[in-house]
């Protein structure tokens, strides 16, 4: 016998999410005008522009697929800041 379809919030259902992007942009989704463009620094940056969404590039289809219950590798197997700011390696 089947189970009835659960629903909820993401961090109800899944896990808890402190700012997920689902529900940021489902959200915005609602009030486009409460989401202001960023002006990213980092590495270069890049245009204000590509950050400027409406009500419809917020309420997109977002789907989380689970492949394991396990969040974060072993220390081990993450590596290390060595070179990551450099372009070339």
């Amino acid at each position: 016998k089947s189970r009835p379809y659960e629903y909820g919030t993401m961090n109800d259902l899944v896990y808890y999410v402190r700012g997920g992007m689902e529900d940021w942009a489902y959200a915005g989704s609602w009030t486009p005008d409460k989401v202001t463009p960023c002006e990213p620094r980092q590495f270069g940056g890049y245009p204000k522009e590509k950050t400027k969404y409406n009500n419809s590039t917020l309420r997109v289809f977002n789907m989380l697929i689970e492949t394991s219950n396990k969040k974060e590798p072993k220390a081990k197997y993450l590596g290390s800041s060595l070179d990551v700011l450099n372009r070339d390696t």
